[in-house]
């Protein structure tokens, strides 16, 4: 916990300040000028670890994942210092933004629209369950830079015959694709998350565990090379479509079928970064008999979406707008819209 210089009270992220609040004498820290004097005590017990609050000496109970959480206890705000080791210490952060009472305002406008939603996800009661989570998100940039070289062909008609001339296209490019997000927690649903993007991520900041002080926070346990094939894919899609624009391309039938994928191939990534990353999650769920119902509120830009699954027939019925999700997530299974 991060304790207050003043009174010695738990210091907390307050999110209209965007700085370290204690809540017993008022104090303001800016989150890079603090540090943690003492932390939960690690130990493991009939193989499960345990953590020792610092602040009352109550067992703290865990997730393998989990990276900040609450004492049961006495409620001291809790970083797990060791859960963030090397490997899975996030590069940058970027702070909640959305208060609780954004994230109920957000998701009431949504839930007022959703027409067949259950009753259970329109109860107050739930509602004020909401909590804030720091979600690990993998941050992927690409850059292609030099001469690439594509097919091209033209075809015309000369009596009952189709003439095509082929043709090897040249050209220069210097693109970059930067800030493409993927959640790194097998536990957050890729359709939900995919339902509340984007971030913004030039709002981004250095990491420092201190803005993680009264939130809850998951470390990543997907590896950075589930997403890295499809993001690249993405890029290279992207990047063939803007080329092909050109008027010397689309005389030279560059957008279609084989020269198309020519050009696809010949624009793969020359460079790729990977970055760890945390970012502001608001996040409910509520399980009655065989019905799940998930609500989840975007942290930076209040974005909301909510879906809840039916055990029964084991359909996912989505409330968010344009949302594709048919079915929930299987367990490994990792999808993108």
């Amino acid at each position: 916990m991060y304790e207050c210089r003043n009174c010695g009270g738990n210091l907390k992220f307050d999110i209209a300040n965007q700085k370290l609040f204690c809540e017993f004498c008022g104090t303001m820290e800016d989150p890079y000028n603090v540090y943690k004097e003492r932390d939960a005590e690690e130990s493991a017990q009939y193989e499960v670890t345990v953590f020792t609050c610092p602040q009352c000496g109550g067992e703290i109970l865990s997730e393998d994942t989990t990276a900040a959480t609450f004492c049961n206890f006495c409620g001291a705000a809790t970083i797990l210092d060791s859960r963030l080791s090397k490997e899975r210490r996030p590069h940058h952060i970027i702070p909640f933004t959305k208060t609780r009472e954004d994230c109920r305002k957000a998701y009431a406008k949504m839930v007022k629209r959703a027409i067949f939603a259950p009753k259970e996800l329109r109860d107050e009661g739930h509602i004020e369950k909401f909590r804030g989570i720091y979600m690990p998100y993998w941050i992927y940039s690409f850059e292609t830079k030099g001469t690439v070289f594509f097919d091209g062909s033209k075809s015309r008609q000369k009596g009952d015959y189709l003439i095509t001339r082929h043709y090897t296209m040249q050209s220069n490019v210097d693109a970059a694709y930067n800030g493409i997000a993927y959640d790194a927690s097998s536990a957050f649903s890729d359709n939900l998350s995919g339902a509340i993007a984007p971030f913004f991520l030039e709002k981004e900041k250095p990491f420092t565990p201190s803005f993680l002080s009264g939130f809850y926070a998951d470390t990543s346990d997907v590896d950075s090379y589930v997403y890295e094939e499809e993001a690249q894919d993405m890029v290279m899609e992207d990047g063939a479509k803007q080329i092909s624009k050109n008027a010397v391309c689309s005389r030279f039938q560059v957008k279609q079928g084989k020269n198309r994928n020519s050009l696809k191939k010949a624009l793969q990534p020359t460079q790729t970064v990977k970055e760890l990353a945390m970012l502001p999650v608001w996040f409910l769920a509520y399980r009655k008999d065989d019905r799940v119902a998930y609500a989840v509120v975007n942290g930076q830009t209040g974005k909301a979406a909510a879906s809840y699954f039916s055990g029964a027939s084991g359909l996912c019925m989505c409330l968010c707008v344009d949302c594709p999700v048919v079915r929930p997530d299987e367990k490994g299974v990792r999808r993108r819209r």
